[in-house]
């Protein structure tokens, strides 16, 4: 019996030499008595085993982290310091995992973000903060990775952006607003790219422009209003490039200019108006220039001026007319400069003078008496 008891001493001495729980300190080397680390720990022959309350310090001696330890897995919350004290991040651990509620806080104390850990990866909504309190971002995720809703604000409270994620990628709903809030594009996306239907408004709310995109590039009709809500525009879009019917709008509503384009250059016979509808100008687009008869009329109808156009440039015999038909002068264009004698009459059709033009330049005047 003695000797039973005896080894019962001996095994309870020898465990608790091998597993007794110990105040573990650490120093910084190149410091004297500066503790780097304090913690509780069991202590075997062959590795220590943090367990309990653990600290680390600064080398000013303030506390930077601190949390808890059970059988060498981080538990609990874990508290992070700035050098000046004050709390940097409060976050829980499960089994070494980061797992639930998290916050990070500014060094004025004020909240930097919050949300949730889910095995390790951010869960749930996740709320980034100005220092004046106000939201950043707050954005959906799943298991660390961007998955639906995400918003933007500015500083000022208001909201620049709205997106929508899968997957870590923007994909669908694209909405940006005005510097004051309001509405300002509104369509989807593909990482960087359009697609489908986009919106743009004013900041009174009412329609600005009207496009669809199809592979990354503007396709089909597009629309333009003015803030009123009448239509300013309209054209027609392949792969980007502008091609067919084109038509521009006066603010009542009265068409200003129709044509057509093909392959983003004007093509064609074009016409433009006046707002109450009469005719301004009519004549055609070669290469995107003015090319063979154009005429310009005045309000009440009259002619105004015509001639001949040769790549963009003025060319051969103009006229330009008085509103009330009369003529007004004549001349030759050369290379889009006057040049030659160009005849100047008044709107009873009286002669006046008589203009020598050299290079675009008068070079002598005969009056006419």
């Amino acid at each position: 019996m003695i000797r039973k008891i005896a080894i019962f001493i001996f095994l309870f001495c020898f465990s608790v030499h091998v597993f007794g729980q110990e105040v573990i300190k650490t120093y910084y080397i190149d410091t004297v008595n500066c503790i780097k680390e304090e913690y509780y720990a069991f202590i075997t022959e062959t590795d220590t085993f943090k367990n309990g309350k653990y600290s680390y310090f600064s080398k000013t001696g303030t506390i930077i982290q601190e949390g808890e330890y059970i059988n060498n897995l981080l538990q609990g919350i874990w508290k992070i310091y700035y050098e000046t004290g004050s709390i940097k991040s409060e976050i829980f651990f499960v089994n070494n995992k980061r797992s639930g509620p998290f916050k990070h806080f500014f060094e004025s104390g004020d909240i930097k973000q919050s949300g949730e850990y889910k095995i390790g990866r951010p869960h749930g909504i996740v709320t980034t903060f100005y220092e004046n309190g106000n939201i950043e971002v707050k954005g959906e995720y799943y298991l660390g990775v961007l998955n639906g809703k995400v918003e933007k604000f500015r500083e000022n409270g208001t909201r620049e952006q709205t997106n929508t994620y899968s997957n870590n990628r923007l994909t669908g709903l694209w909405e940006s607003f005005y510097e004051t809030g309001e509405l300002n594009y509104s369509g989807k996306k593909e990482g960087d790219v359009f697609f489908d239907t986009l919106y743009v408004y004013y900041k009174s709310g009412n329609l600005q422009r009207k496009c669809f995109y199809k592979n990354a590039e503007l396709n089909g009709d597009f629309y333009a209003y003015y803030e009123s809500g009448v239509m300013s525009a309209y054209y027609k879009y392949t792969d980007g490039i502008l091609n067919g019917l084109y038509k521009a709008f006066h603010k009542n509503g009265a068409l200003a200019e129709s044509g057509g384009y093909s392959q983003d250059i004007r093509v064609g016979y074009w016409k433009s108006f006046y707002p109450d509808g009469s005719i301004f100008s009519e004549g055609n687009y070669s290469g995107g220039e003015f090319g063979g008869l154009w005429k310009v009329y005045h309000p009440n109808g009259k002619i105004k001026q015509e001639g001949l156009f040769k790549n963009g440039k003025s060319t051969g015999a103009w006229k330009f007319y008085h509103d009330n038909g009369q003529i007004r002068q004549e001349g030759v264009y050369l290379n889009d400069k006057k040049t030659g004698d160009w005849e100047i009459f008044d709107k009873t059709g009286k002669k006046e003078k008589i203009l020598k033009y050299q290079n675009g330049e008068v070079i002598n005047i005969k009056n006419i008496d």
